[in-house]
């Protein structure tokens, strides 16, 4: 039985006597270790996938046998399983995986900055590794594409990018063009603005979007001739989810015209296909054209953390949240 100790008045505070607590009176949960979780069979990964994570993922897989399996390592572009079996990942982590699994530079430098104990997370001081980041992203951005925000994945990036640009088109000009089989993220924001009812069916989303057919620039003209409160447009680059589809150069260099011609801003999403997966930094840039805004993420954090950015035109940022 616990008994509670009456408050004892000490000029203007009370101060209470709680007895203390032996370390083996507090109850331990049953938890799993990081050397423990490495020794689970595939039974009992089984039992907590399905009890805990995703059963109707594990369903999916057991359709395709992949549930029998269990991952020892990755290296380079294979996955080990628990009988040494290699087997060729052609998933790359939807475009996660640009460097291939456990890259050896890319572990060096983790545990280089591990070894050493730099900090990693910094909110009351400025961190020399996210600025020297964002001076390296600006660098890397073609036009005046310099004004950088880091954040955690693809859709906080396109979070970020979405708001920016509304913001900036200003309040007379909200609305926003999206195109048919678009996925920009699955969080509240973007889900207005990813194509379909998969994702978004049993969600209340934003009302003020406009769909159009991707790549078709007649649409697009159509569009921002006839509804004057269009103020921004976003579009994948090549569509990812919508089938890997691209569109001919002379639609983004005819949009990149519109758009100026019209005073809409252009919201590009390279979250899966920049980073140099089609052999330029960013898509776009086989196309001669440069958004007024652009997001990264996936393989910028090289298959070992969860990073994403926003990158700007300094002056559509200054638009928005400048003084």
């Amino acid at each position: 039985m616990t008994v509670m100790a009456k408050p004892e008045q000490t000029g203007t505070r009370t101060l209470i006597e709680a007895p203390a607590l032996s370390p083996a009176s507090i109850a331990k949960p049953d938890l799993i270790s990081v050397e423990q979780a490495k020794a689970l069979d595939v039974a009992r990964i089984t039992d907590l996938f399905k009890a805990h994570l995703n059963p109707g993922q594990l369903h999916f897989m057991k359709l395709l046998g992949f549930h029998k399996v269990k991952i020892e390592r990755a290296e380079g572009m294979f996955y080990i399983d628990q009988n040494g079996r290699k087997i060729l990942d052609f998933f790359g982590g939807f475009g996660s995986l640009a460097f291939g699994h456990n890259h050896p530079r890319i572990l060096e430098a983790r545990r280089k900055f591990q070894e050493e104990k730099r900090q990693e997370i910094a909110i009351a001081f400025m961190s020399q590794y996210a600025a020297a980041l964002a001076h390296n992203i600006a660098k890397c951005s073609p036009g005046d594409l310099d004004m950088v925000f880091l954040g955690s994945s693809g859709s906080e990036a396109m979070e970020a990018a979405v708001k920016l640009a509304e913001r900036a088109a200003g309040p007379k000009r909200p609305k926003i063009v999206y195109a048919e089989n678009s996925f920009h993220g699955k969080t509240k924001g973007v889900l207005a603005i990813t194509d379909g009812q998969l994702y978004r069916a049993d969600f209340k989303v934003a009302d003020n979007v406009v769909r159009v057919p991707f790549a078709d620039i007649d649409a697009v003209e159509r569009l921002f001739k006839s509804d004057p409160q269009i103020g921004v447009i976003v579009l994948e680059t090549i569509q990812g989810g919508g089938g890997i589809i691209q569109a001919e150069a002379q639609y983004w260099q005819k949009l990149r015209a519109l758009c100026d011609q019209h005073g809409v801003l252009w919201v590009a999403d390279e979250v899966q296909c920049g980073y140099g997966r089609s052999g330029r930094f960013y898509a776009f840039e086989h196309y001669g054209v440069v958004p007024d805004v652009t997001a990264l993420a996936k393989s910028l954090g090289a298959g070992k953390a969860a990073v994403g950015a926003m990158i700007a035109k300094r002056d559509v940022y200054m638009k928005a949240y400048g003084t």
